[in-house]
């Protein structure tokens, strides 16, 4: 029997644009088993610094394997030509380097890997504020796509912050009802706070109407809030916050 990929054809799309998930992808044994070693890459590749970066003379190591390794470089025509390169103006327009296998592998990953690893961030905590946001059916542990929610579900949502002294993660109802409020100091290990790492995680049972995360990290005391949406980041912004605003959450 065949896996099931349609994850990796479908779901991984969908996640990038932030659009909700089918939900054959909630119920898909194969998919969700997908969708898990997605998020656990993903979580290591956030965790890549400066130190796992390969060296800067990396390109030249490489090849000096190579030679030692028994590899060739095809430099010449005839060479070009019987590894199926096309020539431009009578010179190679490429070179393939002929590798044992093993060696070519590794070398293939490295160069795949690459760009990852020169964006990832250089510390292990984020610059900004990041969100994640799941929904927990009342029921049952399998997640729902991103955005879908009815009233007796479970919003999950994982905050990380940069490395500042302040920190919050505040959900409203309705633009205008604070409706859980989790800081880094204080009572966090009750529900529905809990502290996770560097970070935040929070899960509160629904009830209809539309729900928004933000994110607070300052150096200073961040403002208390006021129970409104607008008044409280309207307040944290002007005391120099940083702040970040999670996609709406509609509940029906």
């Amino acid at each position: 029997m065949t896996a099931c990929t349609r994850y990796e054809a479908e779901g991984l799309l969908l996640e990038e644009r932030g659009e909700a998930l089918p939900e054959h992808l909630s119920t898909c044994p194969d998919c969700r088993r997908a969708r898990e070693a997605y998020a656990a890459l993903r979580a290591d590749l956030a965790q890549v610094g400066r130190s796992d970066l390969p060296p800067e003379n990396w390109r030249e190591t490489v090849r000096a394997q190579i030679r030692e390794r028994g590899g060739r470089p095809a430099t010449d025509r005839s060479a070009a030509k019987r590894e199926g390169s096309r020539t431009l103006g009578g010179a190679p327009r490429f070179r393939r380097w002929v590798l044992p296998s093993g060696l070519a592998a590794a070398a293939l990953l490295l160069l795949a890997l690459l760009p990852l690893l020169r964006q990832a961030p250089w510390k292990s905590l984020p610059t900004e504020p990041f969100l994640t946001a799941s929904i927990l059916p009342g029921t049952a542990t399998t997640l729902r796509g991103h955005g879908e929610a009815q009233p007796g579900d479970v919003l999950q949502l994982e905050a990380t912050f940069p490395d500042t002294a302040y920190r919050e993660l505040r959900l409203y109802h309705n633009d205008r009802e604070l409706v859980a409020r989790c800081t880094t100091e204080g009572s966090t290990d009750s529900d529905p706070c809990r502290l996770a790492g560097h970070g935040l995680r929070l899960r509160l049972p629904l009830t209809p109407g539309r729900y928004q995360a933000v994110l607070l990290a300052s150096d200073a005391p961040l403002p208390a809030p006021a129970l409104d949406l607008d008044t409280d980041t309207a307040a944290a912004l002007a005391a120099g916050a940083r702040i970040r605003v999670g996609d709406e959450i509609r509940v029906r």
